[in-house]
């Protein structure tokens, strides 16, 4: 009975939000890792123009778990006869993760000929590994949209606990912070494949923030929304110039949530930080925003609502 009792208290303890956040974190990170190798191989972005292209699809539904790049290396050496391979581009539509009903857009497929170009686009086809679910072991895109689903749900009304959203906003503010330590992919390495796949990752994690800031005015969970607000400060300047922008747009995005909220001490010292930092970055425009939000909310306190 000791022991059964020991197991429950166990098993009920993994069940906590903290270890349940802290479980998709390390298997997101761990996915990310595995997933560099595979952005090494490819382009960021296309090299090719003015030759024949196709456009290759799916021949059935599924989610993309694996993208076998050697296929698709072997069918550009096929198709060009062993001759040089720089007339040849296969520009991926889709990513790890991205869901697929039949007939769908893979990638576009340039080469020399059409004819060369079909005969890599049926071997794009095949390169691509479709299940009924995603897998988060090639995918860290699952396990972002999983605690952001988490975080949802905690925030939303439909439970009203404001702690497992704080636990996945600082979480995601790690995995951002790591991510933009570890990744280090040029846009484009010497030995790439001529393959071009959009890595979203980053930009996949402020989507994130943005979801949970628009949550908290259903809710009014002040506490997410200043805790979202606090991640931007603390990794605005680290952001590179296109994630800036993005985090800009959230910003602007997010100032009339704060309609939803009243101000509170931590939240008028966060929201002042987050206009420096934006001001002394050169987002000068944004930053008025900012002061021009946190002014309104100044201005309603102390008033009781309907006197």
């Amino acid at each position: 009975m000791y022991m059964l009792i020991i197991l429950m208290y166990i098993t009920i303890n993994q069940m906590r939000p903290e270890f349940i956040i802290d479980a998709i974190q390390n298997q997101t990170l761990a996915s990310r890792r595995r997933q560099m190798d595979f952005l090494r191989r490819t382009r960021r972005f296309s090299q090719v123009e003015g030759r024949a292209e196709v456009v290759a699809t799916a021949g059935r539904h599924g989610y993309v778990t694996r993208i076998n790049l050697d296929l698709i290396a072997n069918a550009i050496a096929r198709a060009s006869g062993g001759a040089a391979s720089g007339d040849f581009e296969v520009v991926l539509l889709v990513i790890h993760g991205s869901f697929l009903a039949y007939g769908d857009a893979i990638a576009r497929v340039k080469a020399p000929t059409r004819e060369q170009a079909a005969e890599v686009a049926e071997a794009v086809r095949k390169s691509l590994r479709l299940d009924r679910q995603r897998e988060v072991s090639f995918d860290p895109s699952y396990g972002i949209e999983q605690m952001e689903m988490i975080a949802w749900t905690s925030i939303s009304t439909a439970k009203g606990n404001p702690e497992p959203g704080l636990l996945t906003v600082r979480s995601l503010r790690s995995i951002l912070s790591i991510w933009l330590e570890q990744d280090g992919v040029a846009p484009d390495e010497p030995d790439a494949l001529p393959v071009v796949y959009t890595d979203e990752m980053l930009h996949r994690v402020m989507d994130a923030f943005e979801s949970l800031v628009i949550g908290t005015g259903e809710s009014g969970q002040h506490h997410n929304f200043n805790e979202v607000m606090r991640a931007l400060v603390v990794l605005y300047e680290r952001l590179p110039e296109a994630l800036r922008e993005r985090g800009e747009t959230l910003v602007e995005r997010a100032m009339p949530v704060l309609g939803a909220h009243l101000l509170s001490g931590e939240m008028e010292a966060t929201l002042e930080t987050l206009g420096r930092t934006l001001e002394s970055s050169g987002a000068a425009s944004t930053a008025q925003t900012v002061y021009t939000a946190l002014e309104r909310l100044r201005s309603d306190v102390g008033k009781v609502p309907g006197l």
